[in-house]
C-alpha cells in the first residue's frame, strides 16, 4: 500500500492551462473526386495555431455497392470491407510537415495489419476497432465468422441505406510520428497526401454476389486545436520569440513489399540502406500468395508458405543470432510465435501478464503467421554506420506464383523543429 495515504495534508491541484481544445474538420484542396487512382490532398494552412496532431484522426464516409450500375446489396449478402478495409483503398500515405516529410507509408492498409494484429487485444476488435473498420476474422470461412460478420452487419444488414457506412481511422495507428510525439505543433503547415487505388483489396466478399465497388462521399482530415490560457500562451510565444529548437524523435515506419519469384525456395531480399539517424529497430515480416486484387481473398491475413527460416542481417549482424528452424505443417513454429508475442513487450513496454495478444498459437499458422524480428539491440559500430538491411528467407517446398513478402521496418528517427521567432521549421 502507498505511503501516500498518510499525507492528508496534501493540496489538490487544478490544471487550467488549456482553454479548449476543439476539433476542425479539414476538406481535401486537390484530388476532390475520391473514386479514381490519384492523390488526395488536404492541406491545414493555419499556422498561429496549436494543432495536435496525435489526436487527430481520418474520417471516411461512403457506400460499398455491386460493380456497374447494380445497385445495392441485399440484407444479408456476404459482402462487407475486409478488416482495415478503409486503408486499403489507398497505397501510400504521406505526412508533411513546414513542406518537409515527416512520415511516408506505403502499404498502409498491410502496414496497418502486421502493427494491429500484433499489438491489439481481442477485446479491441470487438469493441472500439470497428470505429476505424478493425474487427479480424480467424478463418478464410466467411458466413458466420465473427469478424465478417460484425462488418457484414454494420454495412449491409443494419446501414439504411444498406451499404453506406462511416469511419475515424485514428493517426496513431498510420504514423509513428503521431502515435510518439504527444506533443502540440506550432507554426508549421500540416499536409496530408492519400494516393487512392482500386477497390478491390478492400472489399471481401464470397463468389455470390456480385463483384462490389466502394464509392466514397467524404475524406476528411479532423485535427485537434488547442487553445492554451492567456497566461500558457504568453509562455509559449516567448519560448518561440527566443528561437527555440525543439527535439522530436519517434518510430517511423516504412512498409515494403516484393514478388517472391515462383518455384523457389530461397530468397534473399534487400531492403535497402539506412543512415544515422535514421537506426532500423523491428521487422514485421509476413507473405501473403494470390489474396491481392481478388475481392474472394481475404486480403488482411497471411500465409505461412511452409517458410522454414526467417531471419534479418544489418550489415553483417544475422538477427536471430541462432538459426531458427520452422517446421508449420508439424506444428514446430512456436519459436517463431513466441517471438511474435514478444512484440507488445519490446515496442510498448507492455506486461504479456497484463496485456495479451489475441492471436492464439494455432490461429497464428492459420491466419496471421507474422514473423516478428527484434534488431533493437546493436552494437556501437552498427549504430552509427550506414546500415544495410537484408531479410533471408527459406522455404521448404516451392513458393508457387503471385507470392508477395512484406516487411514492415520500424525504425527511431531524430529531427528537430526551430523556430525563426515567428514560426518553426523542421530540421534534420
Amino acid at each position: 500500500m502507498a505511503d501516500s495515504i498518510l499525507d492528508f495534508q496534501e493540496k489538490y491541484t487544478i490544471s487550467d492551462t488549456i482553454k479548449s481544445y476543439e476539433y476542425n474538420e479539414y476538406q481535401p484542396t486537390s484530388g476532390s473526386n475520391l473514386n479514381i487512382p490519384g492523390n488526395i490532398t488536404i492541406y491545414i494552412e493555419n499556422q498561429d495555431e496549436f494543432y495536435h496532431p496525435r489526436r487527430s484522426y481520418l474520417l471516411v464516409e461512403g457506400n460499398l455497392l455491386k460493380a456497374g450500375d447494380a445497385g445495392v446489396y441485399a440484407a444479408n449478402d456476404a459482402a462487407a470491407l475486409a478488416n482495415n478495409g478503409v486503408m486499403h483503398l489507398f497505397s501510400n500515405v504521406k505526412y508533411e510537415l513546414a513542406g518537409q516529410e515527416i512520415e511516408s507509408v506505403n502499404n498502409p492498409g498491410i502496414a496497418g495489419v502486421l502493427m494491429g494484429i500484433s499489438k491489439f487485444p481481442y477485446d479491441y476488435g470487438i469493441g472500439a476497432g470497428m470505429i476505424q473498420c478493425w474487427s479480424p476474422q480467424t478463418s478464410d470461412a466467411v458466413l458466420g465468422v465473427r469478424g465478417f460478420a460484425r462488418r457484414q452487419e454494420y454495412i449491409i444488414n443494419k446501414a439504411d441505406p444498406r451499404g453506406s457506412f462511416s469511419f475515424a481511422v485514428e493517426f496513431e495507428n498510420l504514423f509513428g510520428f503521431c502515435e510518439d510525439y504527444d506533443k502540440v505543433v506550432y507554426g508549421m503547415r500540416h499536409k496530408l497526401t492519400l494516393v487512392r487505388k482500386n477497390d478491390d483489396d478492400a472489399i471481401y466478399r464470397v463468389a455470390l454476389p456480385s463483384a462490389g465497388k466502394v464509392v466514397l462521399s467524404k475524406v476528411a482530415w479532423v485535427m485537434p486545436r488547442v487553445h492554451p490560457s492567456d497566461v500558457k500562451k504568453f509562455s509559449l510565444y516567448k519560448t518561440i520569440e527566443s528561437k527555440v529548437v525543439l527535439d522530436a524523435a519517434f518510430r517511423m515506419r516504412q512498409c515494403s513489399s516484393a514478388e517472391i519469384p515462383p518455384h523457389t525456395r530461397t530468397f534473399d531480399w534487400r531492403l535497402g540502406v539506412r543512415t544515422a539517424p535514421e537506426k532500423p529497430r523491428h521487422l514485421l515480416i509476413a507473405f501473403q500468395k494470390e489474396r491481392s486484387g481478388d475481392q474472394t481473398k481475404n486480403p488482411s491475413q497471411f500465409d505461412h508458405l511452409s517458410a522454414t527460416e526467417v531471419s534479418v542481417i544489418l550489415n553483417d549482424t544475422k538477427y536471430p543470432a541462432r538459426d531458427v528452424i520452422a517446421d508449420f505443417p508439424k506444428h514446430q513454429y512456436v519459436e517463431y510465435y513466441k517471438m511474435f508475442t514478444e512484440f507488445g513487450r519490446e515496442y510498448y513496454g507492455l506486461d504479456p501478464l497484463a496485456v495479451s495478444n489475441f492471436v492464439d498459437i494455432v490461429t497464428y499458422k492459420e491466419e496471421f503467421p507474422i514473423f516478428y524480428i527484434d534488431v533493437s539491440k546493436q552494437s556501437e559500430r552498427i549504430s552509427q554506420s550506414v546500415v544495410d538491411i537484408k531479410v533471408r528467407l527459406r522455404f521448404a517446398e516451392n513458393v508457387g506464383e503471385h507470392v508477395v513478402a512484406y516487411a514492415l521496418v520500424i525504425s527511431d528517427r531524430k529531427l528537430k523543429f526551430q523556430s525563426d521567432g515567428k514560426k518553426m521549421n523542421v530540421i534534420y
